[in-house]
């Protein structure tokens, strides 16, 4: 996506630039030709003459100087038959402002996605993780292990986090139960409280019989998520041994839905 962006930018750059030198050099070199034509002098003549004054425009126009010399030059190589009018190929101003608006609004809406859509496609990541979680009281009762994510809208490094989580996901979904919480909304504050969720992002690794074996806390990279889990379904334990937010307290924050279970 970046990369697609930075091409784009580059292309209207290049674009505008071209329309820009193109106009320049259509005026210089028609000009240049019709009025050597109707000056009277022969084709091969004209053709051969034609080229001093054009690239002469041409330069003059690109870098701002010598507007007088082009000038006199029309007067005395480009001059019409009397009782004629020279055909004129300048854009009028307000049509080269349209182009420059336009080129300008494109541009601007190129960078501002390249600036926001990154995050907003991360936030909208992390919401589809919710949507699509398992119910906790049918995760805690079918005897998988489970992984507990807790982020928030404005957590950066959750919105980093969330393309390996769901990567994750994807590779393990048949085995391990995966429910993502946003820690931030009030109404998971009954979560927030029963997990001693502290910090954001917060990933709790849930045994089979529900029983919180350790939390991490902050940006964790895939290799290591990738290695928790990989011990979590094999009943193994964990490599990495995090956040204890439960000291002397049971490590059992959901033993009612546990308790329900067994009924």
């Amino acid at each position: 996506m970046r990369r697609l962006l930075l091409l784009l930018l580059a292309f209207l750059a290049n674009f505008g630039a071209s329309v820009r030198t193109g106009l320049l050099r259509r005026v210089s070199v028609s000009t240049g030709r019709r009025s050597l034509s109707q000056a009277g002098l022969p084709r091969a003549a004209a053709r051969a003459a034609a080229a001093v004054p054009s690239s002469t425009s041409l330069l003059c126009s690109a870098t701002g100087q010598g507007d007088d010399a082009g000038r006199d030059d029309a007067v005395t190589t480009a001059a019409p038959p009397s009782g004629e009018t020279a055909p004129s190929f300048v854009l009028p101003e307000s049509t080269r402002n349209k182009y420059v608006a336009a080129i300008s609004a494109i541009l601007g809406s190129a960078i501002f996605v390249f600036q926001h859509g990154q995050p907003v496609n991360s936030v909208a990541l992390l919401r589809a993780m919710e949507r699509d979680s398992m119910d906790v009281n049918v995760a805690l009762c079918n005897g998988r292990p489970t992984m507990v994510e807790f982020y928030a809208d404005w957590c950066e490094s959750c919105k980093v986090m969330a393309p390996a989580m769901r990567s994750l996901e994807a590779q393990y979904k048949d085995r391990i139960n995966f429910i993502t919480i946003d820690g931030g909304s009030a109404r998971n504050a009954d979560m927030v409280k029963r997990f001693g969720v502290d910090g954001i992002p917060h990933v709790a690794f849930l045994t089979p019989q529900n029983e919180v074996q350790t939390a991490l806390v902050g940006a964790v990279p895939k290799k290591i998520l990738v290695e928790e889990a990989t011990a979590l379904v094999q009943g193994q334990p964990l490599p990495y041994e995090g956040y204890d937010a439960f000291e002397e307290r049971s490590h059992f924050p959901m033993e009612d839905v546990t308790k329900a279970c067994r009924l």
